[in-house]
């Protein structure tokens, strides 16, 4: 299953906007819904294997324009241990891509994360 969530603007949680079985049926129930802070995230199963996680990462990434930066299984923001004020809302410090910026993630009911940037450096 996909989910179509929108970030919101303080960086402080989710909306949910729309979910479908494929990828286009869950951003038509989003209304086709696009935007900066509008993600697409795989809510199914992960395979077991690292190359079927890798393939779901690359699908992922794919269906966001390249703005996801990782997927964590059973690691959520809340094993964090400092939360750096630099960061707004549920935003944290992290090193991707090269560069040190403020991330915030998405997670599922299954422990799978899907980290996106906030949109500020740190």
């Amino acid at each position: 299953m996909w989910r179509t969530v929108q970030l919101k603007s303080d960086y402080s949680g989710w909306e949910e906007l729309g979910t479908g079985a494929t990828l286009p049926q869950s951003k038509a129930a989003a209304g086709n819904v696009e935007g900066d802070n509008v993600y697409h995230f795989w809510d199914g199963e992960i395979a077991h294997d690292e190359a079927g996680s890798l393939t779901i990462l690359d699908e992922v990434n794919r269906a966001n324009g390249g703005r996801v930066s990782m997927m964590t299984i059973g690691a959520d923001i809340s094993t964090a241990r400092v939360t750096p004020k630099s960061c707004p809302g549920r935003c944290f410090c992290v090193i991707a891509h090269g560069t040190r910026r403020c991330e915030t993630q998405y997670c599922n009911d299954r422990g799978i994360c899907w980290w996106v940037p906030c949109g500020v450096k740190c």
